[in-house]
């Protein structure tokens, strides 16, 4: 499943990040060195630059830099860098390529960071061989251009050229779901990134399992591993919290402390425990208390299966990969083969969709594509409608908001009872009073004429017929994608085929 991880760089050095990109490095993060003593080139990597070039990247880093007279100081972020993360499972399964992951990673940087100096690179393999292909995005951290303002953003700059980049929890639950939104329109594996991870192993757990295993060999374990396996073995074996504190502690002198419905985990020699939820979900108290009652039971790690399971997605229809030009399937007869049953599967998808959309041939896909096609460009006109009148509504309520605050200081003044002292302290007010009832005046007389708790359900029943026609939309833009990439398809087996029409009607070669 694709994951997307975050990580903020102060260091000055933008070039460090091209070299990481570039050049091999091991588990410790060193650069590994050929036998001449230089930087040994990764094998497979893809590399490109939006709205700069790699190759420049830190001298046109530097440039936006002094011209906004930021990243100057040494406690400043310079750069922010985001790795999206494949399931191993998805280049056999599901054809993923390297320059599917590198079109990935561009189209995510454009659509949802615009406006920075970025590097994007993909590399065919994660750490310790794990089969994982995945994408680097590095950004500078200073926007270079305006671009319009998403629900994420809640101060002036975030939008702005010359603002420096945020990556709030909002900012990160939003990244997550549209890399849930894309891996589900491309058919990958994929699980819910919104929610906490069954078994939660950071960087930090990760890196030091596998330096421990490379030291002390295969049964080296982490502390926070060395918990989760005696939970898994003294879980099944009780019945009730206190007989499972108990075993904890007499097996392996693991102390449970119980704390504002929160257990934590202090191992021997140590005084500060390590908390459930470091652990992960399934180790939190309500999982282990309905392991407990036998509600719920602890997974076959043996399985190698996921705690949680691929969300179903409903049948789509993707590009066939052309063996011919894949460079790794002409090195690779088992690759070529995979892909191409990955391309049998493909087609038999295929036909199904378009069975049950009514289409039989070229023309109707046509027809099809040139309707939807329509529907789409009225809903995102609708949208666009309803969104202006969202913000018409918004409007009014701050319009109204601004009346009800000045209201008593006019009608003090109205009365006369107020000083000069008075009158000159709130002169401002009063000004923004009589723009305020100048912009009432302009506005929808609909909008005057209703009381605020009318305004406020006017608001929310727009906001809900924005959600839907958002649904709407994003399902007709799968439903373009699948008939665009049948027609891709099509035109491919049908040139194929006109191909081998062809060399069967030329005629042999005189002797």
């Amino acid at each position: 499943m694709a994951i997307i991880k975050h990580k903020a760089m102060k260091s000055a050095d933008y070039n460090a990040a091209i070299e990481y990109l570039e050049f091999e490095h091991n588990a410790s993060g060193d650069t590994v060195l050929d036998e001449y003593g230089l930087p040994q080139l990764r094998d497979h990597f893809i590399i490109e630059g939006i709205n700069c070039e790699p190759i420049s990247f830190q001298a046109e880093c530097r440039k936006v830099n002094e011209l906004y007279k930021k990243n100057l100081k040494r406690n400043e972020i310079k750069s922010h860098s985001y790795i999206i993360s494949f399931d191993p499972r998805d280049p056999s399964d599901n054809a993923l390529t390297l320059e599917d992951v590198q079109q990935f990673g561009m189209e995510f940087a454009n659509k949802y960071m615009p406006g920075y100096q970025t590097i994007v690179c993909s590399h065919a393999d994660g750490n310790n061989g794990s089969g994982n292909m995945h994408c680097h995005i590095v950004i500078n951290s200073i926007r270079i251009m305006d671009v319009e303002r998403e629900p994420y953003m809640d101060q002036y700059m975030d939008n702005i050229a010359g603002g420096k980049h945020r990556c709030t929890p909002e900012f990160e639950q939003y990244i997550k779901s549209k890399v849930m939104e894309m891996c589900q329109e491309r058919g990958l594996y994929q699980v819910n990134l919104l929610e906490p991870s069954a078994e939660r192993i950071n960087d930090r757990e990760y890196f030091l399992n596998l330096r421990g295993k490379q030291i002390e060999g295969e049964n080296y374990q982490t502390r926070k591993e060395f918990i989760r396996s005696a939970i898994r073995d003294c879980a099944g074996k009780c019945n009730n919290l206190n007989e499972f504190k108990q075993l904890m502690k007499s097996i392996y002198d693991i102390k449970v402390h119980e704390s504002r419905g929160r257990l934590s985990y202090i191992l021997p020699g140590r005084e500060r425990g390590i908390t459930d939820r470091k652990l992960g979900t399934i180790y939190t108290k309500v999982f282990l208390d309905k392991v407990l009652n036998r509600e719920e039971v602890y997974y076959d790690r043996s399985v190698n299966e996921p705690y949680k399971t691929r969300d179903y997605v409903p049948p789509s229809v993707k590009k066939l990969v052309d063996i011919a030009s894949n460079e790794k399937a002409q090195q690779s007869k088992g690759y070529e083969h995979a892909i191409l049953i990955s391309n049998l599967k493909k087609t038999a998808e295929m036909i199904n969709v378009l069975s049950e959309k009514g289409i039989s041939g070229m023309d109707e896909l046509d027809h099809a594509l040139s309707d939807i096609n329509t529907r789409f460009a009225s809903l995102t006109k609708e949208i666009k409608n309803v969104e202006l009148r969202i913000a018409e509504v918004k409007n009014a309520m701050d319009l109204r908001e601004e009346i009800n605050r000045i209201q008593p200081i006019v009608d003090k003044l109205k009365n006369g009872k107020e000083s000069a002292a008075f009158r000159k302290e709130h002169e401002a007010d009063l000004i923004i009073y009589k723009a305020v009832h100048a912009k009432l005046k302009n506005a929808d007389p609909e909008l005057n004429d209703i009381s605020e708790n009318d305004l406020s359900a006017k608001l929310e029943k727009l906001l809900e017929m924005k959600n839907s026609l958002y649904e709407q939309r994003s399902q007709i833009k799968k439903d373009i994608r699948d008939l665009e990439n049948a027609k891709h398809n099509l035109q491919s087996l049908s040139g194929k085929e006109s191909q081998k029409q062809h060399e069967k009607k030329l005629p042999e070669p005189e002797k």
